[in-house]
């Protein structure tokens, strides 16, 4: 994961999707998608 975010030039975006969190009581829930843009 580092390697890719720094290997990404800059003004870029990466995005993560299909994200599922398992709460307390086991069930699965679908989360945004997080987009981050790449500045250095």
């Amino acid at each position: 994961m580092k390697s890719m975010i720094a290997s990404t030039q800059e003004g870029k975006y990466i995005a993560f999707k299909d994200i599922m969190s398992v709460g307390p009581d086991g069930r699965s829930k679908k989360l945004n998608d997080i987009i981050i843009q790449i500045t250095k």
